[in-house]
């Protein structure tokens, strides 16, 4: 699954609320203006009158949670993105966040842990024990690598990627 930007639908609720849809879609590197109730009446072509307090989010794309939310917490999706900087990354970010329960502020953290893409979870575990170990040619037909993958995933969230990929997650 190949991912886009985040993006947001910002609307204004007095307007919803009184039968008429105002509001437009904000691509994540237009966060600053989604409080802005005059840029969206704008982008509208609608009147702003003063019982035009409160925007809302009322749909959104390619961010990991469900259904409205606040600008704020849109807000911090599309930090989150700005966060990540790579739309691979973003794919894996916003699997983990499906997969652990994490919200929008863990971005930091997922960035610290994110480990790479591989071909699979036994190709990262081979490459680990590589790095982390010395196992001696004559030994290393001994070696049980599924139990090593088996073992290592323990630690780590595995999240699908486009081309049969895999994204490797440390998870603490």
């Amino acid at each position: 699954m190949s991912m886009d930007a985040p993006r947001v639908w910002v609307g204004c609720l007095h307007c919803y609320n009184n039968g008429r849809l105002v509001g437009d879609w904000f691509e994540a590197d237009e966060r600053g203006s989604l409080d802005d109730i005059e840029e969206v009446h704008d982008r509208s072509d609608a009147p702003l009158t003063e019982s035009c307090e409160e925007l809302w989010v009322m749909d959104h794309e390619n961010i990991p949670e469900k259904g409205e939310m606040s600008t704020v917490t849109a807000d911090e999706w599309l930090s989150a993105y700005e966060d990540i900087d790579d739309d691979d990354q973003w794919e894996a970010f916003y699997g983990w966040i499906q997969e652990t329960g994490n919200d929008a502020s863990s971005s930091a953290d997922f960035v610290d842990y994110y480990q790479g893409l591989y071909h699979s979870t036994e190709d990262f575990a081979q490459e680990l024990a590589e790095e982390t170990m010395e196992i001696p040619e004559s030994m290393s037909a001994y070696f049980d690598y599924d139990k090593w993958t088996h073992d290592v995933m323990m630690d780590y969230t595995a999240v699908d990627a486009s081309g049969g990929m895999v994204h490797i997650i440390r998870d603490f």
